[in-house]
């Protein structure tokens, strides 16, 4: 494990980059986690600290009060020494004391307890205090304790946020034609309302037709939401629909422009879609077929969509495992899609876009060659949306590039790296 010194959140072995905050890692950062092991409920607690000790004492490793873990000395003056440490009694998700909580898990958020809290510590003596949250006195020394807030505590400050936004579609390596089409429009305004339209549609039927479909979805969908959503936002009138009616609305209406096409063209021509539509710090998505939504945060890379194709059913029954998913002879068959017979089955999901969590939406031809994991991996390295598509789409095509690969990130950056 090696903790990040900028935001303090636990990173895997060998990690270059911060996993929440994308700062690159350091061998200072290295040396300090292995002088400060992970720190738990159960965890073994070396070289306690007697009172006449303190003035020396506090190392890396050591333990103040059976209780703090110190992890680094990061300032001192005459009167006072800063520490970094581990509050090993506190829930790092929501800071409520949890020591005697048996099972392991949080009484007031229900969060794991495993997860380290950090602190900063402030040892002085006896004077006026600073700003904390805990105080305690050993010997001569007042301790006073400030938590280090999670992200997940800040949810409410994006309005000093910027949306930056980068896209990539590529042919593939193996394909000759591109059927994906993507779309990407940000409107952002101090003081005014956040816009964003994202959307990555797989055309399917072959050739022009794919093609056709895919672009058509995009082109319709992006009018019907400008009508009803974009338009009266950006004049400051109050909006009569809610986000994910538009969005549905949106996207029937790309059904219908892709059926009307096929029936006059007289083929099988069709479309998937996933979009999304972020309003001020909400985020709200629509899929059909199996191009996918996922959201990555300081938890790790979460998919939120589900994908409407016969290997996802087979999963969901049972008689299919994930990993079995990209070798079944059939893992590339959806039953919903756009512009067929009947009208798409739509699914809608509302996410919170917190600081420097980071949207994206991709083809299959992504997800398919990279799996999740080489997604992960992509975005816990590279902190910039553009060149962490660029680099997506690469290891795609190098992993064989079998169809179109499309994708977008879009993050909320507070400017911090």
């Amino acid at each position: 494990m090696i903790i990040c010194q900028d935001c303090g959140w636990s990173n895997r072995e060998n990690a270059c980059f911060c996993a929440r905050c994308g700062v690159r890692l350091n061998a200072i950062d290295a040396e300090v986690s292995a002088a400060a092991p992970k720190a738990s409920g159960q965890a073994t607690r070396p070289l306690l600290i007697e009172h006449d000790q303190v003035l020396e004492t506090l190392e890396p490793g050591s333990l103040l009060q059976q209780r703090f873990q110190i992890v680094q000395q990061l300032e001192e003056t005459p009167e006072t020494r800063t520490f970094r440490a581990i509050d090993l009694d506190r829930c790092a998700n929501c800071g409520a004391l949890c020591a005697d909580e048996p099972d392991g898990f949080c009484a007031e958020c229900g969060a794991a307890t495993d997860a380290p809290c950090f602190v900063r510590i402030v040892e002085q003596r006896h004077q006026e205090p600073p700003p904390h949250d805990e105080h305690l006195t050993v010997g001569e020394r007042d301790y006073f304790v400030t938590i280090e807030r999670p992200m997940s505590v800040q949810r409410e400050r994006t309005d000093w946020a910027v949306l930056r936004v980068g896209l990539r579609t590529d042919t593939g390596a193996q394909r000759k034609v591109n059927e994906d089409a993507i779309d990407s429009r940000v409107y952002e305004r101090t003081g005014e309302r956040r816009l964003g339209l994202f959307v990555v549609a797989d055309g399917l039927g072959g050739q022009a037709s794919g093609e056709v479909a895919s672009r058509l979805a995009v082109q319709h969908l992006w009018q019907e939401v400008y009508i009803e959503f974009w338009a009266p936002a950006l004049l400051g009138q109050p909006l009569a629909r809610s986000a994910d009616d538009v969005l549905a609305s949106a996207a029937l209406a790309a059904d219908r422009a892709v059926a009307a096409a096929r029936a006059e063209q007289s083929n099988d021509m069709s479309s998937t879609l996933v979009a999304a539509l972020v309003l001020d710090s909400s985020v709200h998505i629509v899929n059909v077929g199996d191009s996918r939504a996922y959201l990555y945060d300081e938890h790790g890379l979460r998919q939120i969509t589900h994908d409407h194709s016969l290997v996802q059913r087979l999963v969901d029954a049972g008689k299919l495992t994930a990993k079995e998913v990209f070798s079944h002879p059939h893992r590339n068959v959806i039953y919903n899609s756009l512009g067929e017979a009947e009208p798409a089955r739509l699914d809608l999901f509302c996410e919170e876009m917190i600081v420097n969590a980071r949207l994206l939406l991709c083809s299959d031809g992504l997800w398919e060659m990279l799996r999740d994991d080489g997604i992960e991996e992509v975005l816990m390295s590279e902190s910039d949306p553009q060149r962490a598509c660029d680099l997506l789409v690469d290891r795609a095509n190098a992993a064989g590039g079998d169809d179109n690969i499309s994708v977008i990130v879009a993050q909320l950056n507070t400017g911090a790296f």
